[in-house]
């Protein structure tokens, strides 16, 4: 039967602190299964849970499982319960839907879906639960449903005798304390580094997860605080009121720089990189280059490492990437849905790429591409296309790869008229990024891990969230 409307209560926006516990905090090798949409899906947040998890809770092995999926809802999650959490056996499940779902259902129909995936998580699993609401979204003007939405799972949580994490209620008592400009969504709904901060302490404070009192200072660059992306605000301070105190600082970082010089031959594509200098790579796996899913941080982390080179006439990029097992099983047939890397390269001049940082690749922005380079596995031979942009780009481009004992290695040739309007010259400055993603189930990374040279959650559509390539 359907859930009774839930009527609005005035005191919910005031209520920011409550949380229906039930449960004693997490134990040591507890997993936490995070179960949401596209807020969920870069694991940002899950990151910052397992972060502070480590360092407060240093005896403890907690795993975070971020599971998240674009446009999702609440109803929709229902079919995935398999794959994205049973199979992992959890502790905790939490539950962050809303977003998706308030343009589609009334709340009525919300909340029956909601009803049906906590029983299902509560047939399937001997998991704990957290409901998480969505976040406020960052405007002027509230939406009545949402309101409904939330005073329903606050009800549910009593209902249920779960946990629950008053994201909405937070996100809403701090958006008048952020100063001029600074945002907490990136487009008024997915969080950006702030917005995360306050999902990931209202969710550990749910799990009874002790928090230091003292402020922890975070530098956060400010275009990735402000609604244009611009840098007006460097240099401005503040804090953010959690559990946690955050003491923001917002910085104008230059971009990564690399260099890429010029070879005497042609390389050999053949994916043994032996004609290749080593020295100097641009390396991957660093907490501050992680975008997706979630990795613990108690081991060193040495993902991958990049070079470039080049000669008049082709731009050549080689890889070596550890990774314990080299996979492309996905059923969908998608370059992006195996083990693969992406190489964002924009060669506009400078005068455009400042006119226009934010390139709409769909629409094919002439000599900006975002390569997607994958391994040979098995039977599959090495291949190449592009992600997004002027899909001809990828056409004489040549791809190799080998395996290894530690993962794998790649080679690419780009050749410069499928990029450039011009030949190539020592002193050429190209905006890059390179992506790592790694598909592996079951192995020492979890799920959907990506790691980027920037560390951007935007650059293959931003050209001013991308690294900077010297030719010499």
């Amino acid at each position: 039967m359907p859930l009774p409307r839930f009527s609005v209560l005035v005191s919910l926006c005031l209520m920011t602190a409550s949380v229906f516990a039930a449960e004693p905090a997490i134990n040591p090798r507890d997993n936490i299964v995070i179960l949401g949409d596209s807020i969920t899906s870069d694991g940002t947040y899950g990151q910052i849970m397992q972060d502070m998890i480590d360092e407060t809770l240093p005896g403890h092995l907690v795993r975070i499982i971020t599971r998240g999926s674009h446009g999702d809802t609440a109803r929709g999650a229902y079919a995935r319960m398999e794959l994205d959490v049973t199979r992992w056996r959890p502790d905790w499940v939490v539950i962050n839907f809303g977003i998706n779902d308030v343009g589609r259902f009334t709340s009525e129909e919300f909340l029956t879906h909601y009803e049906r995936l906590l029983n299902r998580v509560l047939r399937d699993t001997r998991a704990r639960i957290v409901i998480a609401s969505p976040i406020y979204q960052d405007r002027d003007t509230e939406n009545p449903r949402m309101l409904e939405y939330v005073a329903g799972l606050r009800t549910l949580a009593e209902k249920y005798r779960t946990s629950y994490a008053p994201v909405y209620e937070e996100s809403k008592r701090l958006r008048p304390t952020l100063p001029a400009g600074v945002r907490y969504a990136v487009d008024g709904t997915h969080p950006n580094d702030l917005g995360h901060w306050i999902f990931a302490q209202t969710i550990l404070r749910a799990l009874d997860v002790p928090l230091p009192a003292q402020p922890r200072p975070v530098e956060i660059p400010a275009r990735r605080t402000n609604k244009d992306q611009s840098d007006a605000l460097a240099g401005t301070r503040f804090t953010l009121d959690l559990p946690m105190p955050v003491a923001v600082i917002l910085t104008a970082p230059p971009p990564p720089e690399a260099v890429a010089r010029k070879v005497a031959k042609p390389v050999v594509i053949d994916g043994k990189l032996s004609e290749w200098d080593l020295s100097d790579p641009l390396t991957l796996g660093a907490p501050h280059q992680l975008t997706w899913s979630v990795v613990s941080w108690k081991r060193d982390h040495h993902a991958a490492r990049a070079w470039l080179r080049w000669d008049d006439d082709a731009l050549y990029f080689a890889i070596q990437v550890d990774d314990s097992q080299v996979r492309n099983d996905s059923p969908s047939g998608n370059i992006v849905d195996r083990d693969c890397i992406e190489l964002a390269l924009d060669a506009r001049s400078a005068s455009k790429r400042e006119a226009a940082p934010y390139a709409n690749l769909v629409k094919r922005v002439p000599r900006v591409a975002q390569y997607i380079l994958a391994p040979a596995v098995g039977a599959t031979p090495a291949s190449v296309t592009v992600g997004l942009g002027d899909k001809t780009m990828s056409e004489d481009v040549t791809v190799a790869s080998t395996i290894t004992p530690s993962g794998y290695q790649l080679e690419a040739r780009i050749p410069v008229a499928r990029f450039s309007a011009g030949k190539l010259a020592a002193g050429d400055v190209f905006p890059i990024d390179v992506t790592t993603i790694n598909l592996d189930r079951g192995d020492r990374y979890l799920d959907n891990t990506s790691f980027r040279w920037t560390g951007s959650k935007w650059s293959a559509l931003n050209s001013r969230e991308y690294g900077l390539l010297t030719l010499r």
